[in-house]
């Protein structure tokens, strides 16, 4: 009788051609695909041509489905756990069913793939060698304002998740009960309508449209600790490599005010001394 097994495996975030080829064969392997939306995933395996049974799991179910998702893997099928879109677990329903399977000594293969909250990581421009991930704020407002409080603490960049209809809100209380730190805010990653805002939370709130915001977004923050000012010698090379661009030098106070946490009157007056040692 074969050998049953659970596979985790990485879906496109948003692009269908951002899967990997083994994905696509381990979802044409499988008896059984466990979906967090089945309408969500039936588009990617139509387009992809998968027949493989599809069957809900997702928070609400996630208990009850358990048991009898081991007992199909016990009698020698191949499963496949995907999510919505990226890798399953991260703020998607899984590590119930993961435990299950390591105290039951089931093989769990793990398919790597598209990760949002490393792409977006990528795009904002924060160094990611290490980060903290935080995934969805509660939504009770208490709990949510005391998440936030204690993001504060953290030495490196904060990557969380939000919805459309939540993400003003949001960035205006991180901006009440944290701070106005650096931050990018990643829409629509990997299709066609991405857009990255990168900035200070209070321009963000502005610079981010309020009409036809579709998808979850990805905001990575960087509280105040690493939101150091650059040495100086740094800020005087920066200067001199806009000079030599033949950058004026409103537009380099600007550039420079944006990058940095120096005032526009700081940066100036390094650019005046420049000038003069010149």
């Amino acid at each position: 009788m074969a050998t049953g097994k659970l596979c985790v495996i990485a879906t496109s975030i948003g692009n269908l051609k951002d899967i990997t080829i083994r994905a696509i064969e381990e979802l044409k392997n499988s008896e059984i695909i466990l979906a967090e939306d089945t309408r969500v995933t039936q588009k990617l395996l139509n387009h992809y041509n998968i027949k493989s049974k599809l069957i809900s799991y997702h928070k609400f179910n996630e208990n009850n489905r358990v048991k009898e998702i081991i007992n199909e893997i016990k009698n020698g099928k191949i499963i496949s756990l995907v999510s919505d879109a990226g890798t399953p677990l991260f703020s998607d329903p899984g590590y119930i069913l993961i435990k299950k399977c390591i105290e039951e000594e089931i093989k769990i293969d793990v398919v790597p793939g598209p990760s949002s909250i490393l792409s977006a990581l990528i795009v904002s421009g924060f160094n990611p060698e290490k980060f903290y991930f935080s995934g969805f704020l509660p939504k009770k407002q208490n709990e949510k304002i005391k998440e936030i409080v204690n993001l504060k603490k953290f030495n490196c960049p904060i990557v969380l998740f939000e919805s459309p209809l939540r993400i003003k809100e949001t960035l205006k209380l991180i901006l009440e009960k944290a701070g106005n730190f650096e931050a990018a805010v990643v829409k629509e990653i990997t299709k066609i309508y991405e857009e990255v805002f990168r900035g200070k939370i209070s321009n963000l709130i502005n610079e981010i449209p309020d009409n036809k915001l579709k998808g979850e977004f990805v905001i990575i923050i960087l509280p105040e600790e690493q939101n150091l000012k650059p040495v100086d010698d740094n800020i005087n090379e920066r200067i001199k490599e806009l000079l030599d661009q033949g950058m004026k030098v409103k537009e380099i106070v600007k550039k420079i005010a944006k990058e940095t946490n120096f005032s526009r009157n700081e940066i100036y007056k390094k650019i005046m001394e420049l000038k003069r040692e010149d």
